[in-house]
């Protein structure tokens, strides 16, 4: 396990915890899943920029994250948990990238304030 600023991160690449002053955050290269929780009440984050070749987001990662307005994520993430995204009541958009294949239940449960979530074209 590293801790590499903010971040505590498992040697297999999983994000297990988030210990910054919040804003808008990037994500460090590497980070292969968002851990469950792992941003769960973190009200001052209010945007999340999610690396390149990161594959999941477990459930509960940002639930309750109420600041939270602006989500980026990169093509080739595959699933989004259960609860991911449940009660971020400032989320207003979300792109989802090509290659998503499963969203989760009630992933984006609460978030009163989302007027728009692009899905990608094609197969």
């Amino acid at each position: 396990m590293t801790i590499q600023r903010d971040f505590v991160i498992e040697d297999n690449g999983r994000l297990t915890a988030y210990h910054g002053p919040g804003g808008e955050v990037t994500i460090p290269e590497g980070v292969l899943k968002i851990g469950e929780g792992a941003f769960a009440g973190c009200a001052v984050l209010t945007g999340v920029t999610v690396p390149e070749g990161a594959e999941e987001i477990e459930k509960d990662a940002f639930l309750g994250c109420a600041g939270l307005r602006r989500v980026t994520l990169p093509v080739g993430l595959a699933r989004i948990g259960k609860c991911a995204f449940k009660d971020c009541v400032s989320l207003e958009e979300i792109h989802f990238p090509k290659g998503l294949c499963q969203i989760g239940e009630s992933a984006f449960a609460g978030c009163v304030r989302l007027k728009e979530a692009m899905l990608p074209e094609g197969p």
